[in-house]
């Protein structure tokens, strides 16, 4: 995806004509105490080509529990492949789950219908790790369109990529992709808000495809909509508009199925929840936040994340007008999507308990780590690009403090995201499909095949059933 920036204005300019850092002044003229930010040229397509196919490896290499590589988790079996080869191809694509609509994973699994069911593990996982690296080149890119260094956009790069807040969960499984795709979208719409002009032609069939794929991405409305009429430009209404129709598309699915849930969260309960999962995820990580919680509980992290807001809040209003507007919609990011994500989406959508559940008290578990994505990307790309900043500054003191960022994501990155270069198999799943065909053979092709796959084959969620003719064709 070809980029291109706002040209840079004369005194004067309307604000959001183009990237400007908090270094240059509201009359358009740049600060003398620093280097001004210059939006990176565009890729060439072999540049995207590589970046994809390294960050796509890496999605592989770091997915754990070793089982997980490949196999089918949960909804990648139960709704996505069991529905497209029960429902058929066009009924399944259309059919809500959850009461909104799955875009790439109903595809993946509508190509996967057609080919023998032994091979679905390996397009699953491969597409979501293709998936999880197209995020990653498309957050570094925008992060250099929005007049990021390279540095700072490798960075947002390999954080989208990694997700160290939201541990091992969304690695690897296609149901997950929406996780990568709301986290990618974050920076994406910070970085348009600052200025950045993707090309419609290519900036719009991607935002389709992420905006069916997950309703999330409406709760980013106001600070499109707004950037939109700061800048007086018909052509800026096309990003938020194309947002407001995905939205709308999954509200007439919802209207459609009728989904029913009930989330009774206090106010408290989500201010621990942000505390704990956002603030403490994005400076401990997944890993490091359990051993830190459980010796303290929830009490420094609220007190963090006052201070970080705060902070936040600061800089933001000290800032010139567009770099304002793009770290206060980073802050709202930070914690609109943890709300939604896990207190208003499962009264929202979901037809069963609410998300989250099991953590509304701040208890570090395993599960539903996936929800702190969005929200652990945002506040981390808002540090990044303040530490952008400092970077370029004269005084020793803000450079100090922008490698104090940089070496904390890093080491946060490092500590939180493992690399398992052994080799897994599909073995088990391989055995299964073997029985299942074995056993449909026996009962002349009238039976059921039931198909055990992913990490937990003792759970029900993770057993594939089938008739013989919807696994094996005729």
């Amino acid at each position: 995806m070809r980029g291109r920036t706002g040209a840079r204005a004369a005194p004067g300019r309307s604000v959001g004509s183009g990237p400007l850092t908090s270094t240059d002044t509201t009359d358009g003229s740049a600060a003398p105490s620093a280097t001004a930010a210059v939006p990176g040229p565009p890729w060439a397509w072999w540049r995207w080509v590589l970046v994809i196919a390294a960050a796509s490896v890496g999605a592989v290499l770091r997915t754990y529990p070793a089982a997980q590589r490949f196999a089918i988790g949960s909804e990648d079996g139960v709704v996505f492949t069991k529905e497209a080869r029960s429902l058929g191809v066009v009924h399944a694509l259309f059919k809500t789950y959850a009461g909104y609509f799955h875009l790439v994973p109903r595809v993946t699994a509508a190509v996967a219908s057609a080919l023998p069911l032994a091979r679905t593990p390996l397009i699953y996982g491969w597409v979501a790790a293709i998936s999880a690296g197209a995020c990653a080149a498309i957050a570094a890119r925008c992060a250099r369109g929005m007049g990021l260094s390279v540095l700072s956009a490798t960075v947002i790069g390999v954080v989208v990529l990694c997700l160290p807040a939201s541990g091992w969960e969304v690695a690897l499984w296609m149901t997950n992709i929406e996780w990568y795709v709301i986290a990618t979208f974050v920076v994406f719409a910070a970085a348009w808000i600052g200025g950045y002009d993707p090309p419609l032609p290519w900036a719009v069939p991607v935002l389709v495809v992420a905006g069916l794929t997950s309703p999330l991405l409406m709760v980013s409305l106001p600070f499109l909509y707004l950037a939109a009429w700061v800048r007086h430009r018909r052509r800026d209404l096309v990003v938020p508009g194309v947002v407001t129709a995905t939205a709308i598309v999954h509200l007439l699915g919802r209207a459609v199925s009728n989904p029913r849930g009930s989330g009774h969260w206090t106010v408290g309960e989500v201010v621990r929840m942000y505390s704990v999962r956002v603030v403490g995820g994005v400076a401990a990580g997944a890993n490091g936040l359990a051993h830190v919680y459980n010796h303290t509980g929830s009490g420094p992290f609220i007190a963090l994340a006052v201070v970080v807001v705060v902070a936040l809040t600061v800089l933001a209003l000290r800032s010139n007008p567009t770099r304002r507007l793009v770290l206060l919609y980073l802050l709202y990011a930070s914690a609109a999507y943890i709300v939604v994500a896990v207190v208003v989406r499962p009264a929202f959508f979901e037809r069963t308990l609410p998300v989250g559940l099991i953590v509304r008290d701040g208890r570090q578990t395993w599960w539903n780590l996936r929800y702190v994505a969005a929200p652990s990307v945002a506040l981390t790309t808002a540090a990044v690009v303040l530490a952008d900043d400092w970077l370029r500054s004269r005084t020793v003191a803000a450079r100090v403090l922008a490698g104090a960022v940089y070496v904390l994501i890093a080491l946060m990155t490092i500590v939180n995201v493992p690399v398992y270069l052994h080799r897994d198999t599909l073995e088990h799943w391989y055995q299964g499909v073997a029985a299942a065909k074995a056993s449909c053979r026996a009962h002349d092709g009238n039976g059921i095949a039931s198909v055990p796959h992913g990490p937990f084959t003792d759970l029900p969620a993770f057993h594939l059933r089938l008739t013989c003719h919807q696994a094996f064709g005729s």
